[in-house]
């Protein structure tokens, strides 16, 4: 037997009756009993239990019916039936018969958060539905006020003979597989159940380990062994201390009371540190159930996520222990009554959820404002997991290393560093994930090279070895340096890991190989001499439009002052404006104070930083009308984040004499900047001015990238690329888009891309450059050749490849 429950949304049935809220219950029970082989088991206000034999009545056959009824008795279109009405289909024995005729009589306010914390369905599939209203009135339900940390051994007997059950998690990362109970039956009307299942809003993200996996260390240890989270540990520590204390029933409320607020940069893993807290609270049998966590985005306003009310529908239709709530569009606005009734709706499902709250690393101000407003409702718990710096990225690395087997020499660590430099370089750095794929990197190529190495020994040598080593004269000493020399990951393993240049000319050199640059070069070197003879770096506004060298005059003014002692590592480190914002308020110090750290001893570059921000102030400004117009005066950012940002970079140019930031702009963009910080003709005077590029210097740019990357070309070729440019409509490079040598730049790297394919083909060694490949790249877009493109391969005038 089956059982159909129809739950009605209480707000929709007080707006459309007059006097008695129970006559569309009635209605549809009537219509649902004439047409169907079904009867009714309960009638209430709000919620109806239909039984049915499934051999008899298919049920997408009774659900059909019921949404007929809904359209021709109420009308209801398939949206609102959506938003009113939510449907459960399960499956029941004969004692769940009885007991649920023996509970007829239970209060209607339940609804269906009742029967979701009603113990005997822990084994019925769940279709989700709908709406909030169903559960708003479940705050009035008694609490539970007990904890389930295991199993309840009176489910087994229930159960006996029964599928088993199992707990179905993910790991660190996790995504996309809903950390609830599952059956695993064989019958078909399990699996047409499962395929029956709808999903509300987007899809939740479940985390957390299994339980049983046995060859994954304790959560606590884990936890322990973490770089730059000493929040978090502490918090574990306490709460492992007196774990044995909150699980019993005299302080089951003070855990339930409890949220945790996490303020994290999303570079530090938080996905991961989240996941490990769930397993932690698991382990120490701290959670309510026995089921996974599930992590939600909440909207507000126009930001991505749930909003408010999808948000509450959704906790309460997903079975879960832990939520981690993402509130960081909510920082702003965090007193926001629409806000404040969310956390009451979640205090009043406390004992059936434990609640972790996240938003972006920020200052400690709006730190405490926020865990102020989730104070006045729970006790809260608060988290900081700063910015990882230099040395933990280090320590971590090394750490995952050792998970592989190996250790790091001192060289291999130099490679290491400045292949983090080079991720770092277009501002693209995500934190624990850049690092873990840089180790699985070397891992890999230290795998590739031990391969390499013992497929290349004559037979003779590898007989010699292995007799050597089974020789009882070799001393133990001695066998424990050869086994920490395999394990060793050196320089020779990786020193393909970064990329490096062709030629080796000084930089010095490479500046006066550059074309038309003669001006840039006077001007520079005044203020290198002057750098070199007060041994203090000096921050410099590089004017000029896009393309005209800047980015790759930066990077050798690095190695120059590199090699003259006045800064330690000369790494250029790339940003644009938008990387230093915030998007929350209180984020954007942090953030341009962990960039500036980053970037110390080496070169801050922030290229052209106004056309991004304007651009992402005019997305806020569009399509208004779409909103009410009550939201209108929020139609514009109330923070200044780009100010704000500029005036925190200003402060750290003025407090550190080791750290060089060059700001690349347009004369207009300089100007602009004047104006929102006076203060920038002070800290930063020194100035060189980029002029374009004349035609016939595009035309040997484009000459030059070919010689320098062993490329030739067809006979008659290299007249059409001169005669190409000389002939570019003003239309293109007048145009105010022009990005001069990048453009270049594009055209040169779609017709070598033409050039490798075509010798793919033919088989050839692909070195040869025909007038097909030049005019297929140049018949593209100016919108595409003036766009800009990321680059891991160090910046300038050239490809760098191994070809």
């Amino acid at each position: 037997m089956r059982a159909l429950t129809v739950f009605i949304d209480e707000q929709w049935l007080a707006a459309v009756s007059e006097k008695d809220m129970s006559v569309p219950s009635h209605i549809i029970a009537k219509d649902m009993t004439e047409q169907l082989p079904l009867e009714v088991q309960y009638l209430g206000v709000t919620k109806t239990t239909f039984i049915y034999d499934e051999n008899v009545l298919d049920e997408e056959k009774a659900v059909y019916y019921l949404r007929q009824i809904l359209q021709n008795r109420f009308e209801m279109d398939y949206d609102v039936q959506e938003a009113i009405i939510n449907y459960r289909i399960s499956a029941i024995s004969d004692e769940d018969e009885d007991d649920d005729e023996s509970g007829q009589s239970e209060p209607e306010s339940g609804g269906a958060h009742k029967r979701k914390s009603d113990r005997k369905e822990y084994h019925t599939e769940k279709l989700t539905g709908f709406e909030e209203g169903s559960h708003e009135q479940a705050k009035g339900a008694p609490s539970r006020k007990r904890m389930r940390t295991a199993p309840d051994t009176s489910l087994k007997e229930d159960s006996e003979g029964s599928d088993e059950t199992e707990i179905v998690t993910v790991g660190e990362e996790g995504a996309g597989t809903v950390g609830k109970p599952s059956k695993k039956g064989k019958e078909q009307d399990n699996v047409k159940s499962k395929k029956s299942e709808k999903k509300l809003g987007q899809d939740p993200i479940s985390f957390g380990n299994k339980k049983e996996d046995g060859d994954i260390a304790p959560a606590f240890q884990r936890i322990k062994n973490l770089k730059g989270s000493d929040s978090l540990i502490s918090l574990c520590e306490r709460l492992n201390r007196i774990a044995p204390a909150l699980q019993t029933e005299e302080f089951i409320d003070v855990l339930e009371d409890r949220a945790y607020l996490f303020s994290a940069e999303q570079d530090i893993g938080i996905n991961a540190r989240v996941s490990m807290f769930f397993d932690f609270m698991r382990d120490e049998n701290l959670l309510p159930s026995e089921y996974g966590g599930c992590e939600i985005q909440l909207a507000c306003g126009r930001s991505i996520g749930l909003p408010t009310t999808m948000a509450k529908q959704f906790i309460v239709q997903t079975e879960a222990s832990m939520y981690c709530i993402d509130i960081s569009a909510w920082v702003g606005q965090i007193d926001d009554p629409e806000f404040r009734d969310f956390l009451l709706f979640l205090y009043g499902q406390k004992d059936m959820y434990r609640y972790v709250f996240r938003i972006p690393y920020v200052e400690k101000k709006i730190l405490n404002q926020v865990a102020d407003v989730i104070g006045d409702i729970f006790t809260v718990e608060v988290v900081t997991l700063p910015p990882l710096n230099q040395k933990l990225l280090e320590e971590t690395a090394v750490s995952q290393l050792e998970d592989y087997g190996y250790s790091i020499s001192p060289e291999a660590l130099t490679i290491f560093r400045k292949r983090i430099a080079e991720e770092k370089s277009d501002g693209r750095f995500y934190g624990m994930n850049t690092i873990g794929k840089i180790v699985k990197e070397m891992v890999l190529k230290k795998l590739e090279q031990s391969i390499t190495e013992d497929e290349g020994e004559e037979p003779d040598n590898k007989d010699n070895k292995n007799n050597k080593k089974n020789s009882s004269k070799s001393s133990a000493a001695k066998k424990e340096t050869e086994e920490k020399e395999l394990k060793e990951i050196t320089e020779k393993d990786i020193g393909d890991l970064i990329v490096k240049h062709h030629d080796t000319s000084t930089p010095e050199q490479e500046l006066v190989d550059m074309i038309g640059t003669e001006e840039v070069r006077e001007q520079l070197n005044i203020l290198i001499k002057e750098m070199s003879e007060t041994k203090q770096p000096l921050n410099i506004r590089f004017v000029g439009n896009p393309g005209t060298g800047r980015t790759v005059v930066a990077r050798l003014l690095g190695d120059i002052l590199r090699e003259k002692g006045i800064l330690k590592k000369g790494e250029i480190i790339e940003h644009s404006m938008k990387d230093l914002m915030g998007t929350v308020p209180g984020e954007t110090v942090p953030k341009t104070l962990s960039i500036c750290r980053d970037a110390l001893d080496s070169i801050l570059f922030i290229d052209e930083p106004y056309p991004e921000i304007k651009e992402m102030v005019s997305d806020l400004d569009e399509d208004t009308e779409d909103f009410d117009d009550d939201d209108e005066e929020n139609s514009k950012p109330e923070y200044d984040f780009h100010k704000e940002a500029l005036e925190t970079l200003i402060s750290e140019m003025e407090a550190n004499r080791n750290l060089v930031v060059i700001l690349a702009l347009t004369n207009e963009e300089l100007e602009k900047v004047r104006k929102d910080v006076p203060d920038i003709d002070s800290v930063m005077y020194s100035e060189i001015e980029f002029k374009d590029f004349s035609r016939k210097e595009l035309g040997d740019i484009f000459l030059r990238m070919v010689r320098r990357n062993k490329f030739s070309l067809e006979d008659g070729l290299r007249e059409e690329i001169l005669k190409y440019f000389d002939k570019l409509p003003e239309k293109v490079t007048k145009s105010g888009r022009f990005t001069n040598a990048r453009y270049v730049r594009n055209l040169f790297d779609m017709t070598w891309s033409k050039t490798l394919l075509r010798a793919e083909i033919d088989q050839n060694d692909g070195r040869l450059i025909t007038r097909q490949d030049f005019r297929l790249a140049a018949s593209e877009s100016a919108e595409i050749l003036n766009k800009k493109e990321p680059r891991k391969y160090p910046l300038g005038f050239r490809l760098e490849t191994d070809d």
